[in-house]
């Protein structure tokens, strides 16, 4: 995605942001690299950050991907926040990560993500609709 198909409105107008990147020689995406080099128009600061990896197979380099993305993140202000172990199982670290287009127990565990997310959003920020 190029940064001019960005809805720069919705993402300022929005409370949290979730990046996600697939997983090249354990890095992200150049793609990624590129977008956050870019966004200078977008608002990330004060904003609630989220990650989440894809890789080809187990030890692909996804936490270093994921630790990237949240440099990044930082770097522009964000709040980071990942559902952590404290809420339980499944016990989510740094962000999901998906083999390939992940199984039903991957999926599930995405869902679970973005739930979290969504509840510390509604926690901190109220529920704006």
């Amino acid at each position: 995605m190029e940064i001019s198909e960005v809805d720069k409105d919705f993402v300022n107008s929005s409370n949290a942001v979730i990046l996600g990147t697939p997983t090249y020689y354990a890095n992200m995406s150049w793609q990624m690299k590129k977008w956050f080099d870019e966004s200078v128009d977008i608002k990330l600061s004060g904003k609630i950050g989220a990650v989440f990896a894809t890789e080809n197979h187990i030890g692909g380099g996804a936490d270093t991907a994921l630790l990237t993305l949240i440099n990044h993140m930082l770097v522009k202000g964000m709040l980071i926040y990942s559902g952590g172990a404290a809420l339980g199982n499944p016990y989510i670290h740094l962000g999901i990560v998906a083999i390939k287009n992940g199984d039903e127990y991957q999926k599930e565990r995405a869902k679970i993500f973005g739930e979290r997310i969504a509840n510390k959003i509604v926690e901190l920020f109220g529920n704006k609709n």
